[in-house]
């Protein structure tokens, strides 16, 4: 079970969107047993207040995913740049000591006329990550042109 919570602000004066969205609200503790964060200091009272804050602060920001969408054109335009930062899948998915950009995601969405084009990278790791395409449209504007038509036929016979 995953209860998640998100908000969303359009800037005023400015065609950016910020969202933040929190998972996993029935669990706080989202940390795991990682091999590669063993500790070879030895810990003094400082130091393990500086590692408790630090351990706290982790497992808050693994809660959080933070996106934003910036708006071109008129009016929220038809073309949309996105991308977002999610701090679990960053921690989870590097490889020590190795950089990599695991927990970003970029992409963006073209509106033509009934049509909205949506395409999206989500980098998992090393290895690469996983490209999404989506086509999406709203019935109902079909539906319309569907009921014109269909009234325009029964009033010419």
């Amino acid at each position: 079970m995953n209860v998640m919570v998100g908000i969303s602000k359009r800037l005023e004066h400015l065609p950016f969107r910020l969202n933040i969205t929190a998972t996993h609200l029935n669990r706080f503790n989202l940390s795991y047993d990682d091999p590669n964060g063993e500790n070879n200091i030895i810990l003094t009272d400082e130091n393990q207040d500086k590692s408790k804050f630090a351990e706290f602060s982790d497992n808050f920001f693994r809660h959080l995913i933070f996106s934003g969408e910036f708006l071109l054109g008129k009016n929220g335009g038809p073309m949309r740049l996105r991308f977002a930062y999610n701090h679990r899948k960053a921690k989870e998915m590097s490889v020590y000591p190795y950089r990599s950009f695991a927990g970003f995601s970029f992409g963006f969405g073209l509106k033509m006329k009934k049509f909205t084009i949506d395409y999206a990278y989500n980098i998992h790791n090393l290895a690469g990550g996983k490209s999404h395409l989506t086509l999406s449209t709203n019935l109902n504007n079909f539906k319309r042109n569907c009921k014109h038509f269909y009234l325009r036929k029964l009033y010419t016979k």
